[in-house]
């Protein structure tokens, strides 16, 4: 259970931070000037949004439920794709500021653009990746109503509270197995 706190928290500060590079004026602006369509980083966004909205039932439902923990897993595997993709936008299709040391001069910042034919294959290459993880994600979620999973409110990208509170009591439901046990410990309480 604890583990699963701090996977469904990662994952939610996963997406607050995937969500922050994809509006960022760098991102935006790379868009624009390469002609690239923003409408699949809109559409993208939307449905980690939506994805978001079941991660915290499918969180829940996974330890009961091996259709729940694979759909789970493969919700992961694409919000990772989503931010690798993110990665390689930052790390090798935009300018970059290197610094240059010497011993004669003062640290400068200069700023180095990756060669043109470079660029243009990573131009030429993020469109289809970029669908390609849309498309994975609209598959998900359309699964979503036949595995049961309920939206639940997230504010500002993290879970309801009633998730993180930490306590010491066990539901009856969430405990599986040693009746018996439980039984000879109430027995000898007794």
């Amino acid at each position: 259970m604890a583990l699963e706190l701090v996977g469904g928290a990662f994952l939610s500060s996963l997406l607050k931070t995937l969500f922050d590079k994809m509006a960022s004026s760098e991102v935006l602006d790379f868009f624009r000037e390469k002609n690239l369509n923003p409408g699949l980083l809109k559409k993208l966004k939307i449905l980690l949004i939506s994805a978001e909205a079941v991660l915290d039932d499918a969180e829940g439902k996974q330890l009961g439920n091996r259709q729940v923990r694979e759909w789970l897993h493969e919700l992961k595997e694409a919000i990772y794709a989503a931010e690798d993709l993110m990665i390689e936008i930052s790390d090798e299709c935009l300018p970059t500021d290197v610094e240059y040391k010497s011993s004669s001069r003062p640290r400068e910042v200069m700023r180095l653009t990756l060669p043109a034919f470079s660029k243009t294959a990573c131009e030429k290459e993020i469109e289809p990746k970029i669908q390609e993880i849309i498309d994975t994600l609209k598959l998900l979620l359309e699964q979503k109503t036949h595995l049961g999973l309920a939206e639940t409110s997230v504010h500002n990208g993290s879970y309801n509270s009633q998730r993180l509170l930490a306590t010491s009591i066990v539901e009856e439901s969430d405990v599986y197995g040693r009746e018996d046990d439980k039984e000879k410990i109430i027995d000898l309480l007794l």
